[in-house]
């Protein structure tokens, strides 16, 4: 009996799970009217911060993008560019024509094909050698340089063909434009021999020899185009003018070559 009336006083245990004191009410936040108006200011004030910021930097983008366009390079005008562009590798040509004569030039006088073949047939043919590549890239790269460095010399009509740009970057543009004038002759030689037609003689055929009469004298100059217009804002116009004087040019040192005994005809 003792035991059984010990067992009715006592007090039934919690879950393990459950809060000892889950008959007290939870404890509220004692916030008055001024704390809650002082928060919703920070809150405001936190709000119109984060706007100024986006704000400037939004500013900031746009003004980078206007100082950016304003010191990006203008297209020249095409026709004083294409004069430049003309007397550039003209110049260079001539440092070409000279260095092909001396005798220094022929230890370089190998095969770019490396004596290679395709169907039989050379891939470039022995005129491509590696001594045609050694001058004239960095001549034009010179005169590039040259052109900007002294461009407040120069005439009116002639500086406003020049790119106002350092020298060092106008001479990255002289050279990769004199490198892809040269390799520009490349997949015309290639064509060629693979045509059956022998390296310095004509093409047999009116309608191939009339293909290789033109091809010879515009492929270097659009090679040159292309490597300018993806380096530099390059007027559309230039694309017909500068051909133009290149057929010119062309013509001009392949006689001088010719005279000078480098090439086995005037063409």
């Amino acid at each position: 009996m003792v035991v059984v009336a010990s067992a009715a006083r006592r007090r039934p245990r919690a879950a393990p799970h459950a809060c000892a004191r889950a008959r007290l009410p939870p404890a509220r936040a004692q916030t008055g009217r001024a704390q809650r108006g002082a928060l919703v200011d920070l809150a405001a004030r936190r709000q119109k911060l984060v706007g100024r910021r986006l704000h400037v930097r939004r500013a900031r983008a746009h003004g980078d993008a206007a100082v950016s366009a304003a010191l990006a390079p203008l297209a020249p005008p095409a026709l004083a560019c294409a004069v430049f562009v003309s007397l550039a590798l003209a110049l260079a040509g001539v440092a070409h024509v000279a260095w092909l004569r001396s005798a220094w030039s022929r230890r370089f006088a190998v095969p770019l094909d490396g004596a290679a073949t395709w169907r039989g047939r050379p891939l470039f043919g022995a005129n491509k050698t590696w001594r045609g590549l050694m001058v004239l890239p960095p001549a034009a790269a010179l005169g590039f340089a040259g052109a900007a460095q002294f461009r407040e010399s120069l005439p009116d009509w002639l500086a406003a063909g020049v790119w106002p740009l350092p020298a060092s970057h106008m001479a990255l543009a002289g050279l990769l434009c004199g490198l892809a004038f040269m390799l520009a002759e490349l997949p015309n030689s290639l064509l060629k021999r693979q045509l059956g037609v022998a390296p310095g003689q004509a093409a047999r055929g009116p309608l191939l020899r009339l293909w290789c009469l033109v091809v010879d004298r515009v492929d270097s100059t659009l090679g040159a185009l292309i490597a300018l217009s993806l380096l530099l804002p390059l007027p559309a116009m230039a694309w017909l003018w500068v051909p133009l004087f290149g057929i010119s040019l062309h013509w001009i040192f392949s006689y001088c070559m010719y005279l000078l005994k480098l090439k086995p005809r005037p063409s």
